[in-house]
């Protein structure tokens, strides 16, 4: 600025060049058009591959046998249940349904099925008929006019807190096959190779991942919601916190161990101090003896020097 208060001469032409600048940085009707028509054609596409990923889902959902899929399952930690599969169980036929990674919603009709898939969670894993409110004869949940069902579940094995992962690797499927007679277990590993057969490793199995299928504060049947909170004394509250924190549980356990574990401790121990005791009388038996002879040895060299 100059003493007169007016702008210098040499201050216009920045001043213009800056303006020049800002209006080349605006940018020219047909560039802006270009732009606008690049944008809609790359939203068509995404809309028109969504649409064909979607009207494939649908076809696929539609064949006999079809997968049901809530989310991908990347990442999940050791014990979520992945999968599972029923064949002749209840009103489905063939039914493959695929967990998401966190809260999964089943929607559908009246008697389309979706109790059908917590029950035989509950009794895939191991669970009595009697835990689900579905009478006490497993056989009566096979598919009406079928002699034989499965459940098959599919829970992951990954993560340090694996279950035995040199025979399982990273899923173990546990498959409970129905007749009307019997049921069987049969424990996969992730190749498809039956690892168990046993009840006593499913057992090992459920203790290792936590998981507990009678347990009402995991499951909540139907039944039990329509009625029982509305219309339990206080002693039936009191034994549902009982059992959903497992206090029955751990007493139950703590009595097994007194009755039958304690004593087999208690005979295994006087078994091992009779069998150590024994160790030491023959070892100052054999101390004894061999006094002996350096006493023996002593006097022959006194005497035949």
């Amino acid at each position: 600025m100059s003493s007169d208060g007016d702008t210098d001469v040499e201050d216009v032409p920045r001043k213009r060049r800056k303006g020049v600048e800002k209006e080349n940085l605006t940018p020219s009707p047909e560039s802006q058009d270009r732009q606008d028509r690049k944008r809609t054609q790359t939203s068509s596409r995404t809309n028109n591959k969504k649409a064909r990923v979607e009207q494939s889902q649908r076809e696929s959902l539609s064949q006999p046998g079809a997968s049901v899929s809530v989310a991908s399952h990347s990442g999940i930690t050791p014990g979520k249940i992945v999968r599972v599969r029923l064949n002749n169980f209840m009103c489905h036929n063939n039914l493959l349904f695929t967990f998401g990674d966190k809260v999964n919603f089943i929607s559908g009709k009246n008697g389309s099925g979706k109790s059908a898939i917590l029950t035989a969670l509950v009794l895939g894993l191991g669970g009595r008929t009697s835990d689900t409110n579905r009478g006490s004869s497993l056989a009566k949940l096979i598919k009406n006019g079928e002699n034989r069902g499965s459940i098959e579940i599919t829970i992951s094995n990954t993560g340090i807190r694996s279950h035995d992962p040199d025979k399982y690797g990273n899923e173990i499927t546990v498959v409970r096959n129905i007749s009307d007679r019997s049921s069987t277990y049969r424990l996969m590993s992730d190749k498809g190779k039956v690892v168990s057969n046993k009840r006593m490793e499913l057992n090992s199995i459920l203790m290792s991942f936590n998981i507990q299928v009678n347990n009402p504060v995991s499951i909540l049947n139907q039944d039990t919601a329509r009625t029982f909170l509305k219309t339990a004394t206080p002693k039936e509250l009191y034994n549902l916190f009982r059992k959903g924190t497992l206090i029955d549980e751990i007493e139950e356990k703590l009595s097994e161990l007194q009755t039958r574990k304690l004593p087999q401790i208690r005979s295994l121990l006087k078994r091992k101090e009779l069998a150590n005791s024994a160790s030491v009388q023959d070892l100052l038996e054999y101390k004894k003896k061999w006094r002996s002879t350096q006493s023996w040895s002593r006097l022959r060299m006194r005497y035949t020097s």
